[in-house]
């Protein structure tokens, strides 16, 4: 007989490979897809109902060193206030995560906490396009704690309490946000802070709309960025810059804005913002 030493497993990573979920129906009070160290997994085309009333749960959860190729065609409802709709933890999308709809009721517990999150080390390789995101309790999508992506562009998002787009405490070398339509954001279309002082955030040609004045459309806080092409709609800010913040602004279209350029501790624009480019805002 062999001893059990010689029959033992080697150690080493084992994992899945070449997973597919698709065209599922999930109602559940818990996580609704998990994929955890597993590899090249692709996740399209189901349906995930949430409780709505339960936390610490996640429509589709990517975590511990996982690799998707691409998270496509999802629909997720009622997820809750304390869960989230697509959470990337730790992990890494090869492709895009895109044609998502993320849905719930606006201020009520079947608002999900963050439409789309990419949080620690996940980098999102592809874009994060083309996504439908409603009623979320704080953010549609998010990218912090040290997660990026290539770019978030094309999605719809309406009715968050919070921030439409945000980037805070992010790795991220660069990101494009491109073409994206947010409505009834809460206190900012589009928010950036604590990004790497040398990379350039690129937000370009969004359309951010609010249904009375309030918040800021675009806000930027250390970090370089280019806005323009963009144009802000009932906003007590357009552009609001908070220190350390470098770039350019230039060719914005501003409609019933209060003030459209707020640069801390240097000017206010409140009519006719002209173009300004290689500006800097002392602080950091």
């Amino acid at each position: 007989l062999k001893s059990l030493e010689s029959v033992a497993i080697p150690s080493g990573n084992y994992y899945l490979n070449n997973v597919t979920v698709a065209n599922n129906t999930i109602s559940t009070g818990g996580q609704g897809i998990l994929v955890s160290d597993v590899a090249n997994a692709n996740i399209t085309s189901n349906k995930i109902t949430g409780k709505g009333s339960l936390s610490g749960y996640y429509g589709i959860l990517a975590k511990s060193g996982s690799t998707v190729a691409k998270i496509a065609d999802n629909k997720l409802v009622n997820m809750g206030k304390s869960n989230e709709g697509i959470y990337i933890s730790d992990s890494q999308v090869d492709g895009d995560i895109s044609g998502n709809k993320v849905a719930g009721n606006a201020g009520s517990e079947y608002s999900c906490k963050h439409g789309i999150a990419v949080v620690g080390s996940s980098v999102v390789k592809g874009n994060i396009t083309k996504n439908t995101i409603s009623a979320a309790y704080q953010n549609g999508v998010i990218l912090y704690n040290g997660g990026t992506c290539t770019s978030i562009s094309s999605n719809k998002i309406t009715a968050v309490e919070k921030y439409g787009i945000r980037i805070t405490k992010a790795a991220t070398n660069g990101v494009v946000i491109a073409d994206n339509t947010l409505t009834k954001c809460g206190e900012r279309g589009i928010s950036i802070s604590g990004t790497k002082t040398d990379a350039s955030i690129v937000i370009m040609n969004n359309k951010l709309t609010r249904t009375s004045e309030g918040g800021a459309a675009i806000y930027a806080a250390k970090a370089k960025v280019r806005v323009s092409g963009n144009r802000m709609t009932r906003w007590k800010y357009g552009v609001m810059t908070a220190s350390g913040v470098t770039g350019d602004i230039y060719a914005n279209k501003y409609a019933s804005t209060k003030t459209q350029v707020y640069l801390k501790g240097e000017k206010t624009y409140a009519l006719k913002a002209p173009s300004i480019t290689g500006f800097s805002v002392a602080g950091g």
